[in-house]
C-alpha cells in the first residue's frame, strides 16, 4: 500500500553497557531512522566504530567545520564508554541513523560491556 511506503523504516537495537546513562539503561531498545543521517547537536545517533566491528549509540556533541562527528557518551565517568574521548572524531558515513524512539525494558542481571548489542555489518 502506498501508505506503508510513506513510513519511517527503523531498525531496532538493544542497549548494553551503561555508558549513556540516565539517558539510555542497558536492555532499553532504540528504534533508529536510518533515512536520518543528518542530525543536529544534542541528538542521540547510530554509529559505526571506527576500528572495531560494534555499533554504538552515543549523543552527537558537535559537527566540526570539516564536517567530521564528536559523539559522546551521556555518563562521563564510565570507563567502557567507547567514543570520540578515546577514537577521536569520525567522518560522516560512520552515522547509520539517529534515535526517534526508546523503549524502556527492565534490567538485565548481568548487562553486557559492550556499547551494542548488535554488531556492525560487514
Amino acid at each position: 500500500m502506498y501508505w506503508e511506503s510513506a513510513l519511517p523504516r527503523l531498525v531496532a537495537h538493544e542497549v548494553s553497557g551503561e555508558s549513556m546513562l540516565p539517558t539510555l539503561r542497558p536492555r532499553d531498545l532504540i528504534y533508529a531512522d536510518p533515512d536520518q543521517r543528518a542530525p543536529r547537536p544534542g541528538d542521540l545517533v547510530i554509529c559505526r566504530h571506527p576500528f572495531k566491528p560494534l555499533l554504538l549509540v552515543k549523543r552527537l556533541a558537535e559537527r566540526s567545520p570539516s564536517g567530521r562527528l564528536r559523539v559522546l557518551g551521556d555518563h562521563p565517568d564510565c570507563w567502557e564508554s567507547q567514543d570520540s574521548r578515546g577514537f577521536g572524531l569520525l567522518r560522516p558515513p560512520a552515522l547509520e541513523g539517529r534515535v526517534v524512539l526508546v523503549r524502556r525494558r527492565e534490567r538485565a542481571p548481568q548487562a553486557g560491556l559492550a556499547a551494542l548489542a548488535e554488531r556492525a555489518p560487514r
